[in-house]
């Protein structure tokens, strides 16, 4: 008699996994479209419908550098289901990705790779975009005065190319800035740049201490960013709201601004603090980049007036100048510069509201410019 075989039990069902549990994603394609040079203000366009780029110090490459430590045709780009590959092609001093030298490996928004002295950064269409915001806020990168050079001058952890580094990176990050540094915007351009972009974020205002409306909070920053903004006035946030924000549970990216380090910690707790990514912010005062800043401020304004054509005086009576406000003296200075760069004193105190022009002389006064702002042959040019 044949022995019977018991029935086979179905496969067990696999469950739906919780909202709060699901990793962090951005809900598209998240395409590679520019090569920039680390430290330098050069960018590269990789157009979407192209499928393959060279690089190398020939000229006829896609990405074209200066000879000396890259070969002709150093390695090949090309697209590969939403990844741009990179394809070293025998180069004599090699192509190194996470700090080995690699034959091949794949590029995604936020990474990095080395050939000769340059170092790339993927980049999307969303970084693209912020770039100008963030050379607002930061400053440009590389040297302003020689846009086409391939030195790297700025480096630094400040750079734009650094902070679109750390917005892919998914950290926890914590702004040190004085008020009137753009913190908070800088802020909203991380988010933006970041994989859970395709969410809005949440801003933490007073925290309820009602644990309902808490997880409320929680829930609806799940997948996306919570933005805390921490001053003096701040009170020390409860203590599991904030183990539950920094746990892996919900998949929030807190991003925090504050006037110091010791007020973090105190408001957040050193636990926290000490995991996350430190942005500092000098001063506008400290920053050797007031000229670029200035000519920023004053293009995003429509102004034809630039830094380098303002009178030596000038020119010296801003680099002087304490900034107290920071970016915020910084956009103020640039609508007066730009009024009495392209008329009188009296039109432009008509426009600015003022009821009597010596309230502008008296400004003028107080911060060390004069009259004319422009010098003669800067005024003939334009």
């Amino acid at each position: 008699m044949a022995k019977r075989v018991p029935p086979a039990e179905p496969p067990p069902k696999t469950k739906t996994q919780p909202e709060s549990l699901r990793v962090p994603y951005f809900d598209g394609p998240d395409v590679v479209t520019g090569l920039r040079v680390v430290g330098t203000g050069i960018e590269f366009t990789l157009p979407r419908e192209q499928r393959s780029f060279s690089l190398g110090s020939f000229p006829d490459n896609d990405v074209a550098l200066p000879p000396g430590y890259l070969s002709r045709k150093h390695c090949v780009l090309e697209r590969h289901s939403g990844v741009l590959r990179v394809i070293d092609k025998g180069s004599t001093n090699g192509t190194i990705f996470d700090i080995r030298r690699e034959e091949t490996f794949d590029l995604r928004p936020g990474n990095t790779f080395v050939a000769g002295p340059f170092e790339f950064l993927a980049v999307n269409d969303e970084m693209r975009r912020a770039s100008p915001v963030l050379a607002g806020i930061l400053g440009p990168e590389g040297d302003p005065s020689a846009p086409s050079s391939f030195e790297p001058s700025n480096k630094s952890e400040t750079s734009p190319s650094a902070m679109m580094m750390l917005a892919t990176s998914g950290r926890p990050v914590l702004i040190i800035a004085e008020p009137g540094c753009d913190q908070a915007r800088l802020a909203r351009v991380l988010h933006e740049m970041s994989l859970v972009r395709a969410r809005p974020p949440v801003i933490l205002g007073p925290l309820p201490s009602d644990r309902a409306r808490q997880r409320e909070i929680l829930d609806a920053a799940s997948r996306s960013s919570l933005l805390v903004t921490i001053d003096d006035d701040s009170e020390v946030i409860d203590a599991a709201f904030a183990s539950s924000a920094f746990s892996s549970s919900f998949r929030i990216r807190v991003i925090a601004t504050t006037p110091s380090l010791e007020r973090a910690r105190s408001v957040l707790s050193a636990e926290h603090v000490d995991k996350m990514g430190i942005v500092k912010l000098p001063a506008l005062a400290f920053r050797t980049t007031l000229p670029a800043l200035l000519d920023h401020a004053l293009a995003e304004r429509g102004a034809m007036v630039r830094f380098s054509q303002l009178t030596a005086g000038n020119q010296s009576a801003l680099q002087g100048f304490g900034w107290p406000r920071n970016l915020d003296d910084l956009r103020f200075f640039a609508e007066r510069i730009d009024l009495l760069s392209r008329t009188s004193l009296r039109s432009a105190a008509k426009t600015l509201g003022y009821k009597a022009h010596s309230t502008l002389s008296e400004w003028l006064a107080k911060v060390g410019l004069t009259l004319p702002l422009v010098a003669d042959d800067a005024a003939g040019e334009r």
